[in-house]
């Protein structure tokens, strides 16, 4: 690391403007006397003074020196002993780089050329809408959504005194992409308001689901209304892991496929990860909230066939089957069964999974599955920017 104009620069280019010490107060004689090229070049330092070097033989042979150059270090004027932050940054004019509803957040800023990059997290478990303010302004936010490839300029922010601040709607502990690379006098207006959107349609029961009967679901059951796997009284559903087909037909009408609108498919919730298909042709791949995709490109007006292939975790059938006698041979201690060594099937019982530790016992509660909805197809009208 290298020191530039004050800033801590690494070999590729990424450069920082303080040095945080933590859990330093031991440390080698060769890492203070690195602290102290640092802090001569004008790197900011920010920590504790070590107290004693690290190890015992340093210990004994260069307490004396240490001490001597700890002392020095810490009445260099670019090195400031662990305290609140807040005066430091006052004092070396440094805002918070990133702000989430006024509050520090998990956030990554690079530079890349002249395009600043921002990928943070909502702090919240909860869906809502979060104001987001960055140490940028005078450059036009984007939003790069990673799930789509989409990018989109940000049209309701503000920008005050070398800050930009926007609104974003964000799902609990959800992410994304914010970069700024165009001057803001370029900013975009809407030509017009979008016209009022007509209700959801809601997409209910019943439904025709599938379970694959090699891990002890049924090969075809009726879901109406639907039902969390976990709550089933079919033991094997209730146990199931693996993937089911949900199956439905739905009408679209013809005025929801005029030019301009998008409609997109809401599953709700979705215990874990949902395929989606319409009319034979693939939508796309659910895995985290909000379980909703863009299906207008898929559908017609009309009758539409909907299916959507849901997947869960290992642990129900895991949970399921230590509660059934186990007879695949292996002990306790450990030891390796013949026919596990030999790479073949387990012999025959009432178990469908074969683990070499117990991940799960009998009494652990069922995690959430399936399909849990309410489904609901909405539109979205896209106003064309000039």
């Amino acid at each position: 690391i290298s020191v530039k104009d004050g800033r801590l620069v690494l070999p590729e280019g990424t450069s920082y403007r303080v040095l945080a010490l933590r859990n330093a107060e031991q440390m080698s004689l060769q890492t203070l006397k690195r602290i102290q090229e640092l802090a001569a070049a004008g790197a900011l330092i920010v920590g504790p003074k070590p107290n004693a070097p690290i190890g015992y033989r340093e210990g004994l042979a260069q307490r004396a020196e240490f001490a001597a150059l700890a002392d020095a270090v810490w009445r260099m004027e670019t090195v400031h002993p662990k305290g609140t932050w807040e005066p430091l940054f006052a004092e070396h004019a440094i805002e918070p780089d990133l702000l989430i509803d006024g509050e520090k957040a998990a956030f990554i800023h690079r530079e890349i050329g002249e395009t600043d990059c921002y990928f943070f997290v909502n702090p919240s478990k909860r869906d809502g809408e979060r104001t987001v303010s960055f140490r940028v302004g005078d450059r036009l936010p984007e939003l790069w959504d990673a799930d789509t490839g989409k990018r989109e300029f940000i049209t309701g922010f503000t920008q005050k005194e070398g800050r930009t601040e926007v609104t974003l709607p964000l799902p609990g502990n959800g992410s994304a992409f914010i970069l700024f690379r165009k001057p803001t006098a370029s900013t975009p207006q809407p030509q017009k308001a979008a016209a009022k959107l007509p209700e959801p349609i809601p997409v209910q029961g019943p439904w025709q689901v599938a379970f694959d009967t090699a891990w002890g679901g049924p090969e075809a059951i009726v879901f109406d209304p639907l039902v969390d796997w976990k709550d089933h009284a079919d033991e094997g559903i209730q146990y199931y892991s693996g993937t089911a087909v949900y199956r439905k037909t739905v009408t679209v009408p013809a005025d929801w496929l005029r030019a301009g609108n998008r409609v997109v498919l809401d599953l709700g919730r979705v215990a874990i990860a949902a395929e989606v298909s319409i009319n034979g042709h693939a939508v796309g791949t659910l895995w985290k909230p909000p379980f909703a995709i863009d299906a207008t490109a898929a559908l017609k007006a009309g009758k539409n066939e909907l299916e959507i292939r849901v997947t869960n975790t290992w642990a129900n059938r895991l949970i399921g089957d230590e509660r059934l006698e186990r007879t695949d041979g292996y002990a306790a201690s450990g030891k390796m069964v013949g026919w596990y060594t030999r790479n073949e099937p387990p012999p025959a019982g009432p178990r469908r999974t074969f683990t070499t530790y117990n991940f799960y016992e009998k009494e652990r509660k069922l995690q959430p599955s399936g399909l849990l909805g309410p489904v609901a197809l909405y539109q979205e009208a896209h106003v064309p920017l000039p």
